[in-house]
């Protein structure tokens, strides 16, 4: 079985942005977020953010975003 190539950097292989996708989904859907939205970019950028600093793993990423989530509804 062949283990698909991750990154160690801040470039996204194709594996990469399909987990990075399905998070920026799932965070819009929960949080109910237009993915078209400024809200929405708000939470694209924050992925990337933390991508670029090493958390590649969905669940690194939600947990990540977790605090991102509890700072925007305390702004809102």
């Amino acid at each position: 079985m062949q283990i698909p190539f991750k990154s160690a950097s801040c470039i996204a292989y194709p594996n990469d942005m399909t987990v990075l996708r399905q998070v920026f989904d799932r965070l819009c859907q929960e949080n109910n977020i237009r993915r078209d939205s400024r809200a929405g970019d708000d939470v694209a950028r924050a992925l990337m953010s933390l991508f670029g600093d090493g958390a590649h793993e969905e669940t690194e990423l939600l947990d990540g975003m977790k605090e991102f989530m509890t700072r925007r509804s305390e702004i809102s």
